[in-house]
């Protein structure tokens, strides 16, 4: 039977009494013994009653990321606390938004434990690490096969990751390379880095947050 459990003094002036009860949320009261009941006048309660609730957090894609405090075995908190979640995304992957949240705001999800309750993280899996942007962008998995499909004047983005790649910039055309952006390719976050070697033997590329890493 579920419930919350305190002790309470049984009012029969007997020290002994002193016993464990089950006090469940919709008031009933059982003693422990058997679980008979009992009724309001039958006891005085000796320590303060405080109730808690159980929090649990997911994740989804489940390899997408973590929640902070990890919760997915369950967290207790006292009635009225107000928790606190955080969103991390894993690479490859960016948050979504919050199923089961109180007020969540972007990747911070808060919870006043007022019942038991549940939290779901959503994330989404990032498009390809480079593309040539546009009206209609078009999505590469390397430095160089975006290179070798953009036309003069065109723009490749990357995301700000690490790219273990040479990049031989070998065709009469100017492109510009513009690195360390997001999974979402909206904001510039960081850099992106080459380990491997940059070799320039026809036309022109300009770059920004961009590093060569060797």
């Amino acid at each position: 039977m579920p419930g919350y459990t305190f002790e309470l003094t049984i009012m029969d002036g007997n020290p002994d009494s002193m016993r464990m009860i089950i006090y469940n949320p919709d008031g009933s009261i059982y003693f422990d013994s058997g679980l008979l009941p009992l009724s309001s006048g039958d006891f005085n309660i000796s320590n303060d009653i405080t109730l808690q609730y159980q929090l649990i957090t997911s994740v989804n894609p489940t390899i997408s990321g973590s929640v902070t405090p990890d919760c997915s075995a369950g967290c207790l908190y006292d009635d009225g606390t107000l928790a606190t979640l955080s969103a991390n995304e894993n690479t490859g992957y960016s948050f979504s938004d919050w199923a089961g949240c109180d007020s969540p705001a972007n990747n911070i999800c808060t919870m006043t434990m007022d019942a038991d309750k549940s939290v779901t993280a959503n994330f989404q899996t990032c498009p390809q690490p480079v593309r040539i942007a546009g009206a209609t962008p078009v999505y590469y998995s390397s430095l160089q096969a975006a290179y070798d499909a953009a036309v003069d004047g065109n723009t490749i983005q990357t995301q700000a990751l690490s790219f273990t790649e040479d990049l031989n910039i070998n065709i009469d055309k100017s492109v510009t390379l513009e690195g360390g952006y997001d999974c979402n390719y909206t904001t510039v976050t960081g850099n992106t880095i080459l380990n491997g070697n940059m070799t320039v033997s026809d036309g022109i590329i300009t770059t920004g947050n961009f590093v060569l890493g060797n």
